[in-house]
């Protein structure tokens, strides 16, 4: 019967939908009996609805989806909070909490649209809260829920729905009890859903089900996210399209940690609209532009923090039982903390002195805390400063030793919150401890030319060190001969190094004709010193300084890339298909020393998202030099040694973190491909205890051939928490060689 909706479904315009939508609920009065009679299996019930719902409200043909509806919502949110130490300023996405225990309360308004390629925005309309830190941008990632329950995911991006049928292997249904109908409610049965393992992205709890329609009726459900205990509960309405979304919702989420908590409260109130936009059809130039689905994206009116405002909009009363809630909370919090010294202010807020403060709280703020400023009255120029004494990356690894960095961010729009014409600036400053070394630099991004995406990029930075071409050919010579890679690594350990310290200029201009086409032209300079400059060098033939300049050339070419424009400029959102990279650059003597070359690099970088939080990193390339002056240097663009952190994008992929740094400047070639596979639900995260810690587990596959060293393979395992990533590697070379080794990188401090 199923089989037969789908295909009517397929068949019938978004018009005639509507129709079948009531007529399709009383159709199904053949399940009552299967619903009484097969309650060992009641999520059969709810998934022919479901399946029934997604290929009746999910037809495209006629440019119609359910999932471009838009939702207004109003929450009330009720939080208390008590903090014993500084240790809740480093949980990432953590408000800023005053010390001892508080009371607030805050409204907010805000719009929801939903994308049929699984996005979401999210608008913040008005604001209004007695907490002094709590930011609206916060209450923003309720954007990322999702209100539709027949999907595969439920609220958030991590959370496998108990009510499709895809996910029905990782729960277990039962039939609690079945409640008759009465005050205009349906017969309904309640079904306890359980999820077969413990992990972060199952949900446990019940569901009322609709005996007559297979629809979920009333749901409660818990999950845990982000070191919190999540509960929602839902109720859902009686006819129409109402039956297919919350109509109201209660989220409690409880967040404890050494001391500290974080209790909250928040009542959503939906308003939808199901008159959704028609997309219409478009020439063959504009198929991928998605601007008509992005429309809140791009409005940049402020947030309305006025109170009076919520008095006109307001759907309920201001106070119910969750104010009582907290207070009680607050009251049994306090008797059991009987050792500090409490006052009850006028503001229903306890408030506690802590005797064994070595400073206050102004002066933790200013070492402990990040910073944003707005420099003009209209928020067009920002400047945002990390901790003083708190590096925003920290690393290490047996190969690199311990790395930390940290960088601050000014902005400047012409226009607010418009990229058409805009000025970034990063400069980042790190320390090695391993090469004893300083490395910095001052990125300059300018966007300019917004019709055709231009960006002028200038950057200088130094510290980077490397040997020159002279010394590798050098040890190429003394290579030979040795197959073993213990063997080669013992003459690379052995061979005295002279490495030059890098300072380089860099200015690009950027241009992208058409959407997923990039053009990038430019220029290099690159001053290297040596750094132990002596008689022994000089007699050597090494020079002291080595100069070169000359220009590069780049075309990124990324096929089928969907995005949508803010003001005139093209912002890109996705595509299911890979990124090609072309590189080529041109280097000419300046001062002395021959350091002339000419070099070729291509690059392949795919990701690929699969079901259930999956993902797929694939990383292929490869690069030459077809001109070398003997004192140039083999430096590569796709494949360098990095000892300061990047981003925290999975700092451990596309990386090989076994290889000596002493591999990355030997050969006149190299060649190839880093795998990462990205999974929430592989080993150690099925473990009732681990699975609260581990949020990801990855599995590493990485291959390099270059001259001497041959065919070279590294396998990994790595997790990822809320505070970490780490991983460990063994890496095999020629005749099976095998070594081992770690790394772990902490973001403690950056959201």
């Amino acid at each position: 019967m199923a089989s037969a909706l789908y295909k009517k479904a397929n068949m019938a315009t978004w018009q005639a939908a509507k129709l079948l939508l009531v007529m399709w609920l009383s159709a199904f009065s053949p399940f009552v009996v299967h619903a009484q009679t097969a309650s060992p299996h009641p999520e059969r019930l709810i998934f022919h609805f479901a399946d029934s719902i997604n290929a009746l409200l999910g037809n495209t043909a006629h440019g119609h989806n359910i999932d471009e509806c838009t939702t207004t919502l109003y929450l009330k949110h009720n939080m208390f909070t008590k903090r014993r130490g500084p240790i809740v300023r480093y949980i990432p996405n953590m408000p800023r909490l005053e010390r001892g225990m508080h009371h607030y309360q805050t409204e907010v308004q805000m719009r929801i649209q939903f994308h049929p390629y699984g996005e979401t925005d999210c608008k913040i309309v008005a604001c209004n809260s007695n907490a002094p830190y709590l930011q609206p941008e916060r209450f923003g990632s309720w954007g990322r829920f999702s209100f539709q329950i027949y999907q595969p995911k439920l609220f958030i991006d991590r959370l496998l729905n108990p009510f499709s049928r895809r996910n029905s292997i990782y729960y277990k249904y039962t039939v609690r009890q079945t409640m008759p109908a009465h005050d205009a409610k349906p017969t309904t049965m309640r079904v306890d859903i359980r999820p077969r393992f413990n992990n972060d992205q199952l949900a446990k709890g019940y569901a009322d089900i609709n005996m007559l329609t297979g629809a979920v009726v009333h749901f409660e459900l818990s999950f845990h996210h982000q070191l919190q205990n999540i509960t929602v509960n839902a109720q859902f309405g009686q006819e129409g399209y109402q039956q297919l979304v919350p109509t109201t919702m209660r989220t409690t989420s409880d967040f404890k940690l050494f001391g500290n908590r974080v209790y909250e409260i928040c009542d959503i109130y939906p308003t939808y609209n199901f008159k959704c936009p028609t997309a219409t059809l478009q020439n063959k130039k504009r198929q991928y532009d998605l601007t008509q689905q992005c429309v809140l994206r791009i409005d940049t009116t402020h947030v309305n923090l006025s109170a009076a405002y919520f008095d006109t909009i307001r759907p309920v009363a201001r106070y119910d039982d969750a104010e009582l809630i907290i207070a009680q909370i607050m009251q049994q919090q306090a008797k059991t903390d009987m050792s500090d010294p409490i006052s009850l202010q006028k503001d229903s807020t306890i408030r506690t002195t802590d005797k064994h403060a070595i400073i206050n709280e102004q002066a933790k703020d200013i070492l402990l805390s990040s910073h944003k400023f707005n420099i003009t009255n209209n928020g067009n120029a920002k400047l945002e400063l990390p901790p003083i004494i708190t590096p925003s990356m920290i690393q290490w690894s047996g190969n690199k030793g311990l790395s930390l960095r940290t960088r601050l961010r000014f902005n400047f729009n012409k226009q607010h919150n418009y990229s058409d014409n805009k000025i970034e600036i990063s400069p980042s400053v790190g320390y090695s401890f391993k090469q004893k070394q300083i490395y910095w630099s001052t990125p300059l991004l300018w966007y300019c030319a917004p019709a055709i995406n231009g960006k002028l990029h200038f950057e200088a930075g130094g510290g980077a060190r490397n040997y020159n071409n002279k010394q590798a050919e050098e040890l190429r010579h003394k290579l030979q001969g040795y197959e073993h890679y213990d063997s080669l690594q013992n003459v690379i350990d052995n061979y005295g190094f002279h490495d030059y310290r890098d300072t380089h200029l860099q200015t690009d201009f950027s241009l992208s004709p058409m959407p997923g086409i990039v053009l990038t032209s430019g220029f290099r300079y690159h001053r290297r010193t040596l750094v132990e400059w002596n008689d022994l060098a000089k007699s050597a033939g090494l020079a002291h300084y080595l100069s070169a300049i000359g220009p590069r050339i780049q075309i990124e070419w990324t096929p089928a890339q969907y995005y949508y424009r803010q003001g005139k400029r093209r912002i890109p959102l996705y595509s299911r298909y890979p990124t090609f990279i072309f590189c080529y650059e041109r280097g000419y003597d300046l001062e002395h020393g021959d350091t002339h070359f000419e070099r070729i690099e291509g690059d392949v970088r795919f990701r690929i998202a699969l079901y259930a939080m999956r993902t797929l990193y694939v990383r292929a390339g490869g690069g030459f030099f077809t001109q070398r002056g003997k004192d140039c240097f083999l430096d590569y663009d796709f494949f360098r040694f990095n000892y300061m952190p990047q981003e925290w994008n999975d700092e451990l992929c596309g990386e090989f973190q076994l290889l000596s740094s002493r591999w990355y400047n030997e050969s006149r070639y190299y060649a190839h491909i880093t795998t990462s596979y990205e999974s929430p639900m592989l080993f150690l995260s099925r473990i009732s205890l681990l699975s609260r810690i581990i949020q990801k587990e990855r599995l590493y596959f990485n291959v390099l051939s270059v001259r001497s060293l041959g065919i070279y393979t590294e396998l990994g395992y790595g997790i990822s928490t809320h505070l970490f990533d780490a991983g460990l590697f063994t890496g095999i070379s020629r005749h099976n060689t095998i070594k081992f080794g770690c790394k772990i990188a902490f973001h403690l401090f950056e959201n």
